[in-house]
């Protein structure tokens, strides 16, 4: 399911409210909407009490709808001091628009504050798994686009839901929002002592609740209605969900919230913030005089999708929906993408999953600025950005510490955490968890991460007047051209294996200026300057990134050495890691568009946060996983596995 654009609910509205014109119910009392969502969610719920008990509580809601029961529990906990963050996921398999959302909501002006925080985060209805961060991070909302028993099977293991709002269409109009493996799934994904609250008191329900491991009692409904039911976890199903893949399973929380960060990249930028902002203290160090030195320094990047074809598959369409949650993410720090023209030709390019819009040519010149050749697709949300002044601010707006020109050498295990060295030799820093996000550089000092360089280099062309009036990146199979900045446009980029030379290459520079006519027919000056840079991408052999627990190989080889036989995945342990050790590498040429997902899904790791990923795509990025392929075919791997890393004292030489 994921990748795939659902079909959104599109209610019938009756005295400028809604009903939902497929099972003929209601979303809510027509009488007192607010009134009975506060006496029946928030109310039996204990809202109120989770919040004065826990720091990071988790809600949960089956069915979000029309979203005013979101609404209504963000504004209470935001009007409290709790610490956070608030966890919000909302399961709904018929999102609605935007559209609809504000019609509704805009009947409530007291609750504005939380509804533009929602709209503005609002994510399109691309089935899987969507993250944002609310008001600084104080709330993270997690919406569950699909249908829930699929979307609960997908979820990977973390903190449990401490309240659930079983909010479905009545059993009789949605059978399938009351089954018993739904219920079932439900209480596996529970916190002990979770409650669950439910507008409908019928006894097939009740039943079901109880057979899920749930102690079930009616309570006075609102208004009309007579009766609800409210349920408590006592003890989980009996039918828990085994773990299919034991080598991919996160690990537990870190206990000390003290990180090290390698590198001031864009990865390492939005690491540090992040955890940061979620209370860590952090300390960055850096080769460099200054961040966005690598490749994170170009004077322009993208933040685009790729087109798909329907038969995209999971590695296809994560970047796509990591583009749809960097928009978000740079967005809450003030940026505004002009939007771009994707001039891919073909169907299969035409397929942008129901988010862009394929325009004729005069209409993309239209948009451009400037006459453009053929059609092309319209991407109205992504853009390009300075990423150094963004990556400055990363750095600039979170409590943290960051130790300039400090090359890291090797990594010491020591004293139940790391001590980090230069190339001297000499101690740089010590602390509990470390995050390499220092690109390919992070293979040096652990050796078994498949991480390799690839050259890019792009151009830097004088705009005249007529390229100046460009308004929106072109982008193509050719390259891309960025409107001009401080007279400059951007023209790029190569992909260039195997070469590591860092001075620019008059070859390479032609062949981008040769790209430029067929981006703006007309344009191109051949002769143009030899200006431009010159950056190395991390990347990986499937190029998708490195996100997560660095895995001890030697323990790996050990414990799934007899993969390829095809044993039944239950019977191997949990996958053993470095401890303390993360990674965020591999980026490639997309990392503006990757980074604030990876860095997310970090954060979520670390802290034992739930998931606002599926487990489908921490498979996909999961630093073992090449090990794993590679034990599955029964490749002899004795020669690349590293030897055991010692729990405590030091490593002689780099970690191994």
């Amino acid at each position: 399911m994921d990748g795939v654009i659902l079909h959104p609910a599109r209610p019938r509205w009756e005295d400028g409210l809604p009903r939902d014109p497929v099972t003929g119910d209601v979303y809510f009392s027509h009488r007192d909407p607010l009134g009975e969502r506060r006496h029946t969610f928030l109310g039996h719920g204990g809202l109120d009490a989770l919040l004065d008990r826990l720091r990071t509580p988790v809600v949960g809601e089956i069915g979000w709808g029309s979203g005013v029961s979101c609404l209504l529990t963000l504004a209470r906990f935001l009007e409290r001091d709790g610490a956070g963050p608030l966890h919000y996921v909302a399961f709904e398999h018929r999102p609605w628009q935007v559209g609809d959302l504000e019609r509704l909501w805009s009947r409530w002006p007291a609750l504005g504050v939380v509804a533009r925080a929602l709209l503005a985060a609002y994510p399109p209805p691309l089935a899987g798994f969507h993250r944002r961060e609310l008001f600084g991070g104080r709330v993270r909302m997690i919406w569950a686009w699909g249908e829930a028993g699929e979307m609960l099977d997908r979820w990977p293991p973390g903190s449990g839901v401490d309240l659930w709002y079983l909010d479905g269409f009545s059993p009789r109009h949605d059978p399938q929002s009351w089954r018993d493996e739904l219920l079932h799934a439900i209480a596996a994904r529970s916190a002990p002592g979770a409650r669950l609250v439910t507008y409908s008191a019928a006894g097939k329900v009740r039943r079901a609740l109880e057979a899920a491991g749930f102690v079930v009692r009616k309570v006075p409904g609102h208004a009309g209605k007579r009766e609800s039911l409210v349920a408590e976890l006592i003890s989980p199903p009996s039918r828990s969900r085994p773990i299919t893949q034991p080598w991919f399973i996160r690990p537990p929380a870190e206990a000390a919230h003290e990180a090290l960060v390698v590198g001031a990249g864009v990865a390492g930028a939005w690491s540090a913030h992040l955890l940061a902002r979620s209370g860590w203290t952090v300390q960055v160090v850096e080769a460099a005089s200054r961040p966005a030195m690598g490749a994170s320094g170009n004077p322009r990047g993208l933040i685009m999708p790729r087109p798909l074809s329907p038969r995209a598959g999971v590695h296809d369409r994560l970047p796509f929906t990591a583009v749809a949650e960097a928009l978000s993410a740079y967005a809450s720090l003030g940026w505004r993408g002009s939007g771009l023209l994707l001039c891919w030709a073909g169907r299969a390019a035409r397929e942008t999953l129901g988010l862009g819009s394929w325009v004729d040519e005069a209409a993309a010149s239209r948009l451009a600025g400037v006459p453009v050749a053929g059609a092309h697709i319209h991407w109205p949300l992504g853009g390009d950005l300075d990423p150094r002044r963004w990556i400055d601010a990363l750095l600039e707006t979170v409590p943290l510490r960051v130790a300039w020109r400090s090359p890291v050498g090797r990594l010491e295990r020591i004293d139940g955490g790391w001590l980090v060295r230069g190339v001297d030799g000499r101690p740089l820093a010590a602390a509990p968890v470390v995050v390499l996000a220092c690109a390919h550089a992070a293979r040096r000092l652990v050796p078994h991460l498949p991480l390799d360089r690839v050259r890019g280099q792009l151009a830097l062309l004088p705009a005249d007047s007529r390229s100046a009036a460009l308004r929106l990146p072109l982008c193509g199979r050719a390259g891309y051209l960025t409107p001009a900045h401080g007279g400059w446009h951007v023209l790029g980029a190569s992909f260039e294996p195997g070469r590591h030379e860092t001075r620019l290459d008059g070859e390479v520079h032609a062949r981008l200026l040769a790209a430029w006519p067929r981006l703006m027919p007309g344009a191109g000056r051949p002769g143009a300057g030899l200006r431009g840079r010159v950056a190395m991408r991390a990347v990986t052999p499937d190029r998708l990134p490195l996100v997560g627990p660095v895995h001890d190989a030697a323990g790996y080889r050990h414990a799934y050495g007899d993969l390829h036989r095809g044993r039944d995945p239950r019977r191997y342990p949990a996958g053993r890691y470095l401890p303390g050790l993360y990674v965020l590498s591999g980026l490639g040429a997309h990392g503006l568009s990757l980074a604030p997902w990876g860095a997310a899904t970090l954060v979520e790791i670390l802290n034992g946060w739930p998931a606002g990923v599926s487990a489908i795509d921490l498979a996909a990025v999961h630093p073992a996983r090449f090990l794993i392929r590679a034990l599955r075919r029964g490749a002899d791997l004795q020669s690349t596995i590293p030897a055991p890393m010692e729990e405590s004292g030091a490593c002689e030489g780099p970690l191994r």
